[in-house]
């Protein structure tokens, strides 16, 4: 059902777009020129107004978020599939297949990469309604084959060496996801919207990815220190109560 939703339903949506609806146009710069004016200007209503503006377009007029709630409806069944199939919980037992899984998918993802150079750092383009839909059907296999070489070799790495501080860091990560989750929203927000530095539109793409490594490189050390001492995160300790109705002790 996974692949049914990334490789079929998704592509026939993005196969719509590209074949019945005329391109975005001015109207779209238009917008994200709006957008990014509400996100400075600091004020809730007006951020509010600014992503409601933005998300209707993209959703209703466009059908792009849409066809990215197939492609992530997609990925987490996929997600899921390989959870519940259990070979997670037994590595040892399945470490053979992982490893056949690791370089298949090494293969295909390396062929992705050589396609992204090719068109988009070289230069190479291509012409056609055509063209377009199968290059995003390539770039969805192709995604999905190098988060499954991230994985694999994380796998293939715990296999080996499963007493590194990094696994208990992130297993520290993973037991107050949610908590983390809303600490990055509400730090990016500070950091990108009016209320806060006002960021958005300032920052260039290529100080996104160290940003992002240094913000949850210290979440991992929270997430440690936090997990030796409680035994659920804020969040997670806060829906828990609400879950069963009752009080639970936060303290181990």
């Amino acid at each position: 059902m996974g692949a049914f939703f990334l490789f079929i339903v998704a592509p026939f949506i993005q196969g719509l777009k590209i074949f019945l609806l005329p391109p975005p146009g001015e109207k779209l710069n238009a917008l994200l020129k709006d957008y990014v004016e509400g996100m400075r200007s600091g004020n809730l209503f007006n951020i509010a107004k600014s992503n409601y503006s933005i998300t209707m377009y993209l959703f209703v007029e466009r059908w792009s978020q849409l066809r990215d709630v197939a492609e992530a409806l997609g990925k987490f069944l996929i997600g899921y599939f390989i959870y519940r199939s259990g070979y997670l919980l037994n590595i040892s037992g399945s470490i053979t297949l992982i490893k056949k899984v690791f370089r298949i998918a090494l293969v295909v993802a390396m062929l992705y990469l050589v396609k992204k150079v090719t068109i988009e750092i070289i230069g190479v383009k291509y012409e056609g309604n055509v063209f377009t839909l199968a290059d995003y059907e390539l770039s969805n296999i192709g995604i999905l084959s190098l988060s499954l070489v991230y994985c694999t070799s994380l796998i293939q790495i715990y296999y080996r060496r499963n007493n590194l501080k990094i696994f208990k860091g992130l297993a520290s990560v993973g037991m107050m996801s949610l908590t983390n989750y809303l600490s990055q929203t509400f730090f990016y927000s500070i950091f990108f919207y009016g209320f806060g530095l006002s960021m958005i539109g300032q920052m260039h793409m290529q100080w996104v990815i160290p940003l992002a490594v240094i913000i949850f490189s210290i979440q991992i050390f929270i997430s440690i220190f936090w997990m030796k001492r409680f035994q659920f995160g804020p969040a997670e300790w806060l829906w828990r109560m609400l879950s069963y109705k009752k009080f639970i002790p936060l303290r181990k």
